[in-house]
């Protein structure tokens, strides 16, 4: 599709390009795939669902979980498919967990909990993880991408940690809403949280 010039940036507030621009394929991130390929595709059947239920007629439990970030570089993020797949003997009939694919990218339910998040749901199923790493480590700086690496280490010390954040997300009153993200550096700055962060540590 990028060779044939067919995708184009059609957010006028996309960070990856200007509207109406050709995207390349140097060039193109899981963000403009999903907006770009996967959702024209299903709505042109007139439905709007994850890819997963588009192409699979019944509910699948995913053995493999990928991390990543929407701002890797699709060609990265295949090149580090292909590595995983040798790794690890994957074939055509592996489920394997991709929140671009897994999740409805219309209407994203992230419940009203981290715990209760599909991201969690899926790790819940998932024998292996993997976390996909482009040459500027994005996904590190991604807030879902620290928590599912969170639930990969579960300890007692860091368990407490997300619920202490999780407790103080819930809590916010709708104007003064904070990212989890901001939440739990501020947690992290916070002295009377400093002896349950060097236990982490």
């Amino acid at each position: 599709l990028c060779r044939t010039g067919l995708l184009v940036y059609t957010d006028e507030k996309n960070r990856n390009g200007i509207k109406g621009k050709r995207i390349l394929w140097s060039g193109i991130k899981m963000l403009e795939v999903s907006n770009n390929v996967v959702k024209p595709i299903i709505e042109y059947h007139n439905v709007e669902c994850s890819w997963s239920t588009f192409v699979n007629d019944e509910d699948v439990e995913p053995e493999i979980f990928i991390s990543h970030s929407w701002q890797q570089k699709y060609r990265d993020f295949v090149s580090n498919y292909e590595h995983l797949k040798e790794g690890r003997g994957l074939t055509a009939t592996s489920r394997v967990w991709i929140c671009t694919f897994a999740n409805n990218q219309f209407e994203v339910q992230l419940g009203k909990s981290l715990h209760d998040s599909p991201f969690h749901e899926a790790l819940e199923y998932c024998k292996q993880v993997a976390l996909f790493l482009d040459p500027t480590a994005s996904a590190l700086k991604r807030s879902w991408c620290n928590f599912e690496l969170s639930i990969c280490i579960d300890t007692p010390e860091l368990r407490k940690f997300w619920e202490e954040v999780q407790k103080v997300f819930s809590e916010q009153s709708q104007t003064e809403k904070k990212s989890i993200k901001k939440i739990a550096l501020e947690a992290m700055e916070n002295p009377e949280m400093r002896p349950l962060i060097d236990k982490i540590d």
